[in-house]
């Protein structure tokens, strides 16, 4: 089976009010000992961090064409995130009333339904850090992230992206 680790974050300068999004996306092939690796970039004005953060996870999922050979791993900085990914339902019966970022995260939600990406809500795999989709697409809030090397290049896109805006 293929796996593909997915590193997703979002940069924001309050000095400039620019915003930056990086997303790295490695592919390693099971029948091949190489791996590829695919980037994305992008930049916004008048932003904030977190809708940054957002826009890298939108701009991951609508980059990748899911299937049932591959395993995918979305590996979030973002405690946000999570609660975005897991509070869906009750945002929309609350028709996203008092919800930060309700645009975005109704992007979001929109981009997951194109997918077919439905939370598995088996309370045994949703737990703090830690959200199943399917047996084969997780998503995963850890710190220690932060400590990875393709983390870290990944921040450094979204660096690069805010800077150039």
């Amino acid at each position: 089976m293929n796996e593909i680790n997915i590193y997703t974050t979002g940069t924001y300068s309050t000095a400039t009010q620019k915003g930056g999004w990086g997303v790295l996306i490695q592919q390693k092939l099971a029948d091949k000992q190489e791996h590829k690796i695919q980037t994305i970039l992008g930049s916004d004005t008048h932003t904030t961090n977190n809708l940054m953060k957002l826009q890298a996870l939108i701009e991951s999922l609508k980059a990748l064409n899911f299937n049932e050979l591959s395993k995918y791993k979305f590996f979030l900085d973002s405690h946000y995130l999570m609660l975005s990914l897991r509070n869906r339902e009750k945002y929309e019966n609350t028709n996203f009333s008092k919800v930060q970022n309700a645009e975005k995260l109704q992007e979001l939600y929109r981009v997951l339904d194109s997918k077919d990406l439905k939370l598995n809500n088996d309370e045994s795999l949703t737990i703090k850090n830690f959200l199943v989709f399917n047996e084969h697409i997780q998503f995963i809030h850890n710190k220690q992230v932060m400590d990875n090397f393709l983390y870290n290049q990944c921040k450094q896109l979204a660096i690069k992206a805010k800077c150039r805006e």
